[in-house]
């Protein structure tokens, strides 16, 4: 019984040494893969980080259009007044200039009609 005793002894730890390269190689294969998985997102996050960073350039450029759109819409409501007013002040001085004045003026301030 003792020899028997000793195979499975040296049976048990045959496996045990089997089971723990097993384990080490399957381990190893787990970090190699954590470590490619970590470069990607390492990868991926650079990527989404010049996006941001691109994204907020983007929106910097658009705010300042529409500030400089608004601008624009003050100055053709200026100019529209403008032109009110000259056709106030010039519209005693002859007939058929005041008509004239008075189709720029309705051309250019109500260009839909």
């Amino acid at each position: 019984m003792c020899a028997c005793v000793n195979s499975v002894r040296s049976l048990t730890t045959r496996l045990s040494e089997f089971e723990s390269t097993r384990l080490e190689a399957a381990v190893g294969i787990v970090r190699g893969a954590a470590a490619r998985s970590e470069e990607r997102i390492s990868e991926k996050a650079g990527v989404i980080l010049n996006e941001a960073r691109e994204a907020g350039s983007v929106r910097a450029k658009v705010d300042a259009l529409i500030t400089k759109l608004k601008t624009y819409a003050d100055y053709n409501e200026v100019k529209r007044e403008l032109e009110i007013l000259k056709y106030v002040k010039f519209a005693g001085l002859d007939l058929d200039d005041d008509w004239s004045i008075y189709q720029t003026f309705m051309r250019k301030s109500h260009p839909h009609t």
